[in-house]
């Protein structure tokens, strides 16, 4: 069985630096007011005179997944991803031909015009149905498995092996001397973007694509050179998909996939490894389901309203079922274009507030959505709504630490204006989380807090401990001084901090908190398939 995906292409096109620091740096997970365009545009002239090797910390900050799952985002220090991007543009024809080399990974680094991120995968997660049914045609049996705890257990000092073998890095270690390999140097600058630590790469950046994907690599160049005629399929990212024409050739390449990963410190996860008798679905039911839905248009009014009402319906049922997948997201995304009547407007509204408030990982979407549909239809966005929802969700979750639901809760008080409580203030004072801080003190420059409520104590003392531009906190602390929400003195004594000061780079732009469609409501870009091939 042939294992390559895709029809032939000639080499992607390279990252430049700026794209790399401008749209592949913080995570697009983020609501909209954080940004990284005035950093790129000012370290592409003076970071080559920054120090190498500098220890610093990750920005720490947890994503919302569906079924409340959660993902943790880091965000590195701008003098360490600096050096690390430089290092991947400089080598960027090494790091290509390496994960271009052998085509089963369906998430090989691509850099697509006009994408707004720099690096992302070679085909879009929506192409997947179609690859299935290319890949699977002939089969009988499907492995499906993953790697446990991938980003966060990959220990840095593999991606040397990866890229050159073992045997050649203690080779290369044993002399001593002479230029160091390309592994080395990613090793090392991934290690002072983590206080020395060589376990996990930081999730969010577009680099930590390129660097899962040089790992990656290695082990489909070994599982296709040994195993390759047994199998056709992918990989995306770290979910493999393989079929196979017999029950025992499957249990072979899964035996080997073990294998060859644990060579590389990494395990299957046993939770998500099957293999099962083909047919099965190319896409999700729920999808299919969700996905042929029909909604009449405003010419139709109470029928308009009785079909987003049956519509949310059924997509709340849906998630009852699977909590874990992203079925709420998905609907949102449904009647992102709908042209919905004045008379399905407060329906319509209530729909995507719910969804937003029964599983928070859609509020970007649900809030962008709103935006969209209202500007189209000169309808009002209703505030008490709004005020509710955001109430909710914060009181809900501040008190258990979870930053990102918190997050685009205040983003959206921001771009819609609308008044917090005190208690919701309260609640918001006491997270340590850099993200959630600095929207806080943007609404509370706002007036959008009643006076004196929120108790910028905590927040006050961390951006004055030593070495905080340093530390996991280093956002924080320039970011309020910059904006003058809090006093940092370590801005001002710290070069590399106090020339970005003066240049006037930010990484927070408040006038980003008005109302938009954020990218974090959009699936993630990426490359897709011919029609002529799938």
């Amino acid at each position: 069985m042939a294992t390559v995906i895709g029809p032939a292409k000639s080499p992607p096109r390279a990252p430049t630096l700026p794209l790399l620091l401008g749209k592949g740096y913080f995570p697009r997970e983020l609501p909209p007011v954080f940004h990284t365009e005035s950093f790129a545009a000012y370290a592409v002239g003076t970071g080559t005179a920054w120090p190498d090797g500098r220890w610093t910390a990750l920005v720490r900050h947890n994503l919302a997944r569906p079924g409340g799952l959660r993902r943790p985002l880091r965000i590195p220090n701008p003098v360490s991803y600096f050096k690390l991007a430089e290092i991947l543009v400089t080598n960027w024809k090494a790091l290509r031909n390496h994960t271009w080399a052998v085509r089963v990974s369906l998430t090989r680094p691509y850099v697509m015009k006009n994408s707004p991120r720099a690096v992302v995968p070679r085909y879009a997660y929506r192409e997947l149905p179609r690859l299935r049914a290319l890949r699977r045609r002939g089969a009988r049996y499907l492995l499906r498995t993953d790697i446990a705890e991938f980003y966060s257990t990959i220990y840095t000092h593999t991606i040397p092996w990866a890229l050159h073998t073992k045997s050649v890095c203690k080779a290369a270690l044993k002399k001593k001397k002479g230029m160091p390999l390309l592994g080395a140097v990613v090793d090392a600058a991934l290690a002072a973007m983590n206080e020395g630590q060589t376990h996990g790469i930081p999730i969010g950046p577009d680099s930590s694509l390129l660097l899962a994907e040089t790992l990656l690599a290695a082990v489909d160049k070994c599982l296709i050179k040994d195993y390759g005629s047994l199998f056709r399929g992918f990989r995306y990212v770290d979910d493999y998909e393989l079929s196979f024409a017999t029950l025992s050739d499957a249990e072979t390449v899964l035996t080997a996939l073990q294998g060859l990963l644990s060579e590389y410190e990494l395990i299957l996860n046993p939770r998500k490894t099957k293999i099962e008798e083909l047919p099965k679905l190319l896409d999700d039911e729920w999808a299919i389901d969700l996905g042929r839905f029909n909604l009449r248009d405003s010419s139709s009014p109470k029928g308009q309203r009785n079909d987003i009402l049956a519509l949310f319906s059924r997509a709340f049922e849906f998630a009852e079922d699977h909590p874990h997948e992203s079925v709420l997201r998905y609907t949102v995304g449904r009647v992102r274009s709908l042209d919905v009547h004045a008379n399905a407007w407060r329906a319509f509204q209530n729909c995507l507030l719910n969804a937003a408030g029964a599983d928070p990982s859609t509020m970007a979407g649900a809030l962008g959505t709103l935006h969209l549909v209202a500007n189209a239809g000169g309808h009002t966005v209703f505030k008490t709504a709004l005020a509710e929802t955001f109430e909710s969700v914060i009181h809900r979750h501040a008190p258990r630490a979870e930053g990102s639901e918190v997050a685009w809760a205040l983003w959206g008080a921001l771009a819609w204006s609308v008044p917090l409580s005190e208690e919701t203030a309260k609640l918001v004072s006491k997270m340590d989380d850099d993200i959630v801080a600095l929207l806080a003190l943007d609404v509370d420059y706002r007036d959008l807090f009643p006076p004196g409520t929120l108790d910028r104590s905590l927040w006050a003392t961390v951006v004055n401990e030593p070495d905080v531009l340093s530390s996991q906190h280093w956002l924080l602390a320039y970011e309020a001084n910059q904006k003058t929400w809090l006093e940092c003195p370590g801005v001002a004594a710290d070069p590399i901090f106090s020339g970005m000061s003066k240049a006037g780079v930010s990484f927070y732009d408040p006038s980003r908190g008005a109302p938009m469609f954020p990218e974090a409501a959009h699936a993630l870009p990426g490359g897709l398939v011919p029609d002529y091939y799938a």
